[in-house]
């Protein structure tokens, strides 16, 4: 059976590792994005069924990377994930039509439970 493949973005080297580990084991197969510019590159080559982005990276943010997505006909179905550091941000990141948004703070188990929601694993 194949593993839902999802597109994460952060600008921290160390969250990149740290999520790709908690994802895999989750049952997702990760491909990692330094930035929002290049997590949206992979998204046009092969649309995964997911994508995660940290809401504050430097030039494009994942709110703007998520924008993006909803306005485009090809994306706007695809379940979006924005993580943020601070609290203050999750109104911003709820403006940009996010599927969920996921406080950084409160660890990954909110994370995996709204990737559960939007794209179970082992089924359809």
């Amino acid at each position: 059976m194949t593993r839902p493949r999802l597109v994460v973005a952060d600008d921290s080297a160390l969250a990149r590792a740290v999520l790709r580990h908690i994802l895999e084991g989750a049952g997702y197969d990760v491909s990692l994005a330094s930035s929002a510019q290049q997590a949206l590159a992979q998204v046009r080559e092969q649309v995964p069924a997911a994508i995660v982005l940290d809401l504050v990276m430097p030039r494009v943010s994942g709110a703007d990377a998520c924008r993006t997505l909803k306005a485009d006909a090809t994306t706007a179905s695809l379940p979006v994930i924005l993580l943020s550091a601070s609290e203050d941000e999750l109104g911003h990141a709820a403006e940009a039509r996010a599927d969920a948004v996921c406080a950084k703070s409160s660890g990954f188990p909110e994370l995996l439970a709204a990737l559960r929601q939007l794209v179970p694993v082992g089924g359809s």
